[in-house]
């Protein structure tokens, strides 16, 4: 799976493909999401796409369980290239 080919997907598309293909990485190293420490989200147009990015970031960390959500980072890719 790779999110990279499927550029016209939804920004939901896109979050459940990154959020499948990590939940499948964390289960081959033999952990999963209640381990993580942190996450730091890059979004190339955050103000358009954040809602519907977080809709699905819910979601999937709501599920984490009794180690609570993992503190998160959102940076737009927008303002890192142009200050």
């Amino acid at each position: 799976m790779d999110p990279c080919a499927h550029p016209l997907a939804t920004p939901q598309e896109q979050t459940l493909d990154v959020l499948t293909l990590i939940d499948t990485m964390l289960q081959r190293a033999g952990t999963d999401k209640s381990r993580i420490l942190m996450a730091t989200i890059f979004m190339v147009d955050l103000a358009a796409d954040y809602a519907s990015m977080n809709e699905v970031w819910d979601s999937w960390v709501t599920q984490v369980g009794e180690g609570g959500v993992p503190p998160s980072s959102i940076q737009d890719l927008l303002l890192l290239i142009h200050p």
